[in-house]
């Protein structure tokens, strides 16, 4: 197959399934006319679909088809995250105009880890970013501190023990109870201030959450050591606090 027939087959296959969630339950007789495509043709597209979770058939004398619970739910995460960023970017960029650092916008993610999705940059010289797509463990990083914090013990030593898994894999270890004082940290103050593993950055981080209370994300202030002043934890954590309140009132407000 050429890339040009590959391409072809992809665009075929995503025309199949926008007219299926427009016409679900939609049956083959009534697909095919508007595809442009034999019965044939469109049954193995359908069959494709079916086979990757995108559609399911419908119970019935005649097989309809319908979107599937999967794509339902990966087309609400993606409306999630693009609702996210619209509230946070704004909030983002006028606390790096505050306080002259990056900030970093992340999300947690299965498997106990927290996925930077955006962030504002610094325009100072000497800055440290971590790319979209970077993924953090919850327990080593201050906006997945700042997540756990809004979750139950239980969920808390869930985490405690995957990081554990993970670290004895790589010969190391978590301090549970270092996790866990951070944690306590962050229910009185309202933000966690860590270090980086690297030990190149100081991370200022507060949770964000949605109109059920549940943190969706995290904003963290990304200082490098050199220039952090123990004297501004304060002043930070509580810049970084209202930015993140200030998000979660917009989500909240959906």
């Amino acid at each position: 197959m050429t890339d040009d027939q590959g391409m072809q087959s992809v665009l075929r296959s995503l025309r199949a399934f926008e007219l299926v969630a427009e016409r679900q339950p939609a049956r083959l007789s009534e697909l095919a006319p508007e595809l442009g495509f034999s019965k044939s043709t469109v049954q193995r597209i359908l069959r494709t679909l079916e086979s990757a979770g995108w559609i399911e058939a419908v119970d019935g004398d005649v097989t309809r088809w319908q979107v599937s619970a999967r794509a339902h739910s990966a087309l609400r995460g993606e409306r999630s995250e693009l609702e996210l960023r619209k509230a946070a970017v704004p909030v983002m960029e006028a606390l790096r105009d505050d306080t002259d650092e990056t900030v970093h916008l992340s999300i947690p993610r299965p498997g106990h880890v927290m996925v930077v999705i955006d962030h504002a940059e610094t325009r100072q010289e000497l800055r440290i970013v971590a790319a979209v797509g970077t993924a953090f463990a919850d327990t080593a990083a201050a906006g997945g501190i700042a997540v756990l914090a809004t979750m139950d013990d239980d969920r808390v030593g869930d985490a405690i023990q995957a990081a554990n898994e993970q670290a004895v894999a790589a010969h190391g270890g978590v301090d549970a109870t270092t996790v866990r004082a951070l944690i306590d940290a962050v229910r009185r103050d309202g933000y966690c201030v860590k270090p980086a593993e690297s030990g190149q950055t100081i991370g200022i981080g507060a949770a964000i959450t949605d109109g059920t209370h549940e943190a969706v994300a995290a904003i963290v202030l990304v200082v490098p050591v050199v220039r952090y002043r123990d004297e501004d934890r304060a002043r930070l954590g509580v810049r970084v606090l209202a930015a993140a309140t200030a998000v979660s009132a917009v989500l909240a407000s959906r």
